[in-house]
This record gives structure tokens, C-alpha cells and sequence, in this order.
């Protein structure tokens, strides 16, 4: 099989580079990730090396070899401290954050398509587009989703994955199931974004 080579600027996977190195994968060691090809989840090969990460997997009879870019992320991230009752009128906010808290060893193929779909990626600018695994060792500005979501699953109201939609200000607007798809997904933020389709 003919080997291909691309390039790419990391969207699911940005962290600070620092963090990688300190707390994050081992680079040179190979490792599984979940990753989508033409819509479907599958299973592939990755390697960090440096601030890079290299993909690996097989698309119509050729190995894809694709790389990101790691980069820094955009702080402060607004610290939320999340109100137990939000309200349930919130102001639209077109700058939104995308927190989603979830279990990786239970993700769904059907939500790492929604989670690496470039549609919902989109809607969020830069790097305001977050996904926890509710055991990670993240930035202390991020620990509040976690610790929030670990309440609403032990109080047996929501299960993973949550999806948390943050305004600038710090204010949550929605926090609850990650919707069952790409479609279901956008309109759920442009909701929350103000934005009229039509």
C-alpha cells in the first residue's frame, strides 16, 4: 500500500504543549486513539513526537499518515463556578466555550463522530471547544465542569457525556446530555449562540 503524508493544525487535541510532555502521552510511544474517516469512527494509530501528533490509518487502500499541530491553548478559560440551578432564560452569546465531560473507555462510535465532527467544531472559534475525560488531570479553570459533572451523575439525574456551553462572562447557558448527533449537536449551540437558521 502506498503511504500518504498530511498536515493539520490539531482541533480535538489542544493542550499546552508543556502539559504533554509533564502529564500527557509519552512521545515515541505508540499508542490507540478514536478518530473518524469519512464519518465513521474507527480505531487508529498515534504517536507524539515533539509538538507533534501523527495519525495512522488506512483509507482506500493507502496508509494516511496525518499530523497536528500541538498548540498552546487560549487562556484564562472563563471560570464558571456553575450555578446548581441555571437560568432557564439565558442571554444567547455568539462567543461561546464547549465544555464536554465524558468516560473515553465508554465513548460511542455515533459520539466520537459528533466530538471530531468538523460542523460542531466550527461553531466554536480558536481552541473554546473542549473534551474531558472525567478522570484527566486538567487546569484548575477547568475542574468545575468535572466536579459539576460528577454530581449530576452520582445524583442519578444526567450520564455521560455532558455538554456545557460557557459565555465569556464566565455564566453557564446549557449544561446537560451531549446531544445523539451532528445535527441534533449544532442547532443545540446555535440555540445558545442566537443564531437564526433558516
Amino acid at each position: 500500500m502506498r503511504r500518504k503524508l498530511y498536515y493539520a493544525l490539531a482541533a480535538a487535541l489542544l493542550l499546552p504543549i508543556a502539559a504533554w510532555a509533564a502529564d500527557g502521552f509519552v512521545p515515541g510511544q505508540k499508542f490507540k486513539v478514536p478518530f473518524a474517516i469519512d464519518g465513521k469512527a474507527v480505531v487508529s494509530r498515534a504517536v507524539v513526537t515533539g509538538d507533534v501528533l501523527v495519525v495512522t490509518y488506512v483509507k482506500g487502500g493507502e496508509i494516511v499518515d496525518l499530523s497536528f499541530k500541538l498548540v498552546p491553548v487560549e487562556y484564562p478559560f472563563p471560570d464558571p463556578n456553575p450555578d446548581p440551578n441555571p437560568d432557564p432564560n439565558p442571554t444567547p452569546d455568539v462567543n461561546l466555550w464547549g465544555v464536554v465531560v465524558e468516560e473515553t473507555s465508554e465513548r460511542t462510535p455515533a459520539q466520537a463522530v459528533i466530538l471530531t465532527s468538523q460542523p460542531v467544531r466550527e461553531l466554536f472559534a480558536g481552541t473554546r471547544f473542549r473534551v474531558l475525560d472525567k478522570d484527566q488531570v486538567v487546569p484548575e479553570s477547568l475542574k468545575p465542569y468535572i466536579a459539576r459533572a460528577k454530581v449530576l451523575i452520582a445524583d442519578g439525574k444526567k450520564k455521560l457525556p455532558l455538554l456545557f456551553l460557557i459565555a465569556p462572562s464566565g455564566a453557564v447557558l446549557y449544561e446537560g446530555l451531549l446531544p445523539a448527533d451532528v445535527a441534533a449537536t449544532t442547532a443545540l449551540i446555535n440555540k445558545h449562540k442566537g443564531v437564526t437558521l433558516p
